[in-house]
């Protein structure tokens, strides 16, 4: 599928988070952590909105994994934060990465995907991933799940994109739209809006 609707599907991670710990508890959300949500997901939307209107390309079964995958994302998410193991967080996280690298090594067998023929960049972005995507930012959020409230932990799925388009405009000089402005201000009220419900609470129980 296309990046676009790619970014918007994932971007729900945070919303598929909300309703599993709702039925785990059985405990509707306040309205403001719902309204958040939604501003967030909102400015996703807006961000993508000029790919989305010039066609999307999908498949059904692609569309169908990309929903799927920010659901289990977040399901597993969930059971970590409240079933933590007795393992350092750079242990943890490596022995998930290396189920998960085991599992996509063997459908590729399966599926008899061509053996790549890397360049120099792509090496460097291999090594870009690895260290800065796994053994960084994996580790770091496999931390924070145990360190901060889950509803607060997956707004960085809304916050990623914002990253990416600021990046994209720093680095290889792409163009800063309306959509853009308007899309990164709805995400960044959307995570404001979800610390508020969560610290705005805690501060009127111990006062």
């Amino acid at each position: 599928a296309d990046s676009s609707l790619t970014a918007l599907l994932v971007a729900a991670m945070p919303i598929w988070t909300v309703i599993i710990e709702a039925i785990i508890d059985r405990r509707m959300p306040s309205a403001r952590l719902v309204a958040a949500l939604l501003v967030g997901f909102s400015g996703i939307g807006l961000l993508a909105a000029p790919s989305l209107m010039t066609g999307v390309r999908d498949d059904l079964l692609s569309t169908i994994a990309l929903i799927f995958a920010p659901l289990c994302w977040a399901i597993g998410s969930v059971l970590q934060a409240r079933r933590p193991v007795s393992l350092d967080p750079r242990v943890s996280s490596s022995y998930q990465i290396l189920i998960g690298g085991s599992g996509f090594l063997f459908l590729a067998l399966l599926f008899k995907e061509p053996f790549p023929t890397p360049n120099l960049e792509a090496w460097l972005a291999w090594g870009y991933l690895v260290t800065f995507g796994s053994l960084l930012g994996y580790t770091s959020f496999v931390t924070v799940l145990g360190l901060l409230p889950m509803n607060v932990v997956m707004t960085y799925g809304y916050v990623n994109p914002v990253i990416a388009v600021i990046l994209g405009w720093l680095i290889l000089r792409e163009e800063i739209t309306l959509w853009t402005v308007g899309g990164s201000v709805l995400v960044l009220l959307g995570v404001a809006g979800v610390f508020r419900d969560r610290y705005g609470k805690g501060n009127k129980q111990t006062s």
